[in-house]
This record gives C-alpha cells, structure tokens and sequence, in this order.
C-alpha cells in the first residue's frame, strides 16, 4: 500500500510538473504505435518531459494524431526483425516504448512477434529502459478474470505473456504496465496509479500515459510489472 500511494504521489507530482521529476526523463525515446491512441498520449507525456521522440509507424498508417508535435519518424512493420534492427540504428535510444494494439483479431502473432524483435534490438543496441503495455489476465493477474471472460481475449493474453517473458529474462531493465480499461475520455482525473499488486482496473488514455512517463529512469520501476487503475473509474462491463 505505501509503495503504491508512493508511486501515485509521485506520478502526480510529475504530472503538475513540479519538483525535480519535471526533467526527470531527458533523452531520446523510441515509441512504437505512437500513432494510436495511447501512443499519441506518451509521445506528448515523453516531449513534455524534455525527451527528443521518434514514432514508428506503418508507412500507411494515419498520422493525424501526431500533427504538429516536433518528433522524428521512422516506418517499417514491427513484425519485421529488419525493419526494427534498423530503427534502432537510426539513433541512439535511452528507451523503447511498445504500445502497440492490434487492429483486428486476423493480426495473429502481433504482441510476441513485435515485442520479442523490439526487445532482441533494444538488447544489442543498449537501451537503458523498455517500457511494454501488456494486460491484466496475463502472469499473477490471470484471476481476476473469469474462465468465460479470459476466453475473449485469450489469444491476446497467452501473445502478451509470451512477450513478458522474453522481456523479463533478455536483460533489459523492464517496466511493463497491465491495463484492464483504457478509456476514450480525453478529461484526465489525475487519479490514476500503478500498483503492483493485481487488480482489474481502467484509466484514461492521458492519465495513463503520465503515470507511465513518471516511470521513465525511475529506479523503483526498473524491472518490476504494474497494474494500471484509477479510483474514479470502473472497467467497462464490470
């Protein structure tokens, strides 16, 4: 509990931008997705923190998101091990940041396949840090939903595991964040936090986001697995 409400007040501060987290995160990032939704919200969380962004995208994916912020781009398919290698030489990252979400349900293989290619690049060119957004169901937090519920989303569940555990053993200082509900709201409540024991909650994208960025070079991050949750919100359906 009192590591938790810790890390809350921590993250909060940080979202204020007050005390000495407001430049806590300078360096250069590699976000994958970052045209989505939740990876349209680090890449702003990230360059507010002083860190220099580049977003790999799809050469056809949809950048309006992203319009206007002062980023680099790379293109390629994160399933391609060349495409990855070579975004990775392209700079010299302090971190990687996977957000990606897959887009319909024909995308077998898209978690482990992208994430373990990330992960292998970011091992031989030196990141200090691998940030990962896996979901609540997978390892330790695989109770918390039923038989009936996890059958939903089991592919997605048994990708993501796999993924972790390639994280987990490559080396790489690790912080990976379950989600149970991201949320559509664009009004933060800035009453999100990450807790490392398991529970099923849900957090706005933007809220999401910059509790995640308070983790970045943070000591009490590295290597560990948090549970994303807000107290003002309940995951769709429960």
């Amino acid at each position: 509990m009192k590591r938790r409400l810790a890390l809350a007040i921590w993250a909060l501060v940080a979202m204020m931008g007050g005390g000495h987290l407001a430049n806590a995160a300078e360096g250069s990032a590699l976000v994958f997705g970052a045209n989505g939704k939740l990876g349209s919200e680090m890449v702003k969380a990230l360059l507010a923190k002083n860190m220099e962004v580049t977003a790999f995208v799809r050469p056809t994916s949809d950048r309006s998101l992203l319009a206007g912020l002062k980023i680099n781009f790379v293109e390629g398919d994160a399933r391609n091990k060349a495409d990855v290698d070579k975004a990775f030489a392209s700079s010299k990252f302090t971190l990687a940041v996977n957000t990606i979400a897959r887009r319909s349900r024909q995308e077998f293989g898209l978690y482990d396949l992208s994430q373990n290619n990330i992960t292998s690049a970011a091992k031989a060119t030196g990141v200090k840090q691998m940030i990962f957004f896996s979901s609540v169901g997978v390892g330790s937090s695989r109770s918390l939903y039923t038989d009936k519920a996890y059958a939903n989303f089991k592919e997605t569940m048994q990708e993501r595991e796999a993924a972790e555990k390639t994280l987990i053993a490559s080396g790489v200082n690790y912080t990976i964040v379950r989600t149970g509900g991201v949320l559509n709201d664009n009004n933060a409540t800035g009453k999100a936090y990450l807790s490392e024991k398991p529970i099923l909650g849900a957090t706005t994208r933007i809220d999401l986001a910059e509790i995640t960025v308070a983790c970045v070079g943070a000591d009490f991050c590295k290597n560990k697995i948090f549970h994303a949750a807000d107290v003002t919100q309940k995951v769709p359906g429960e």
